[in-house]
């Protein structure tokens, strides 16, 4: 899941990992297809500094709500198990939150605990 504020976006950078190990594997990806279930509420697009190896998108909050977001890709890659290059697509699905921007005029409550005393 991400979060943006409304008027904000964030930058994300695609990769392929080790289903098994978690490790990253380098790809190259092309073929990028993008879609938002509400482009009311949040969008993705690709970073105009994207490059085929790095694949850059920019996620941008519209409005406030929850959304979806579709990615899918085609990845080139050296397969961990097999050793060969392979091509294959890929696709992930991330859940897009957009809130209001927060005013620099609101407070929050805190609390701040001092150090640990024996008790009496």
């Amino acid at each position: 899941m991400a979060k943006v504020n409304v008027k904000e976006f964030l930058t994300g950078t695609l990769g392929i990992v080790n289903h098994e190990t978690q490790e990253a594997i380098p790809a190259t990806f092309a073929n990028e297809s993008f879609a938002s279930a509400d482009e009311g509420i949040a969008t993705v697009a690709l970073d105009p500094a994207d490059g085929p190896d790095n694949a850059i998108l920019d996620f941008k909050g519209i409005a406030e709500g929850e959304t979806t977001l579709n990615i899918e890709v085609d990845a080139t890659y050296v397969d961990p198990a097999t050793g060969e290059t392979v091509t294959k697509h890929k696709s992930v699905v991330v859940t897009m939150t957009v809130t209001k921007p927060v005013e620099e005029t609101e407070t929050d409550l805190v609390v701040t605990f001092g150090p640990a005393q024996p008790a009496a």
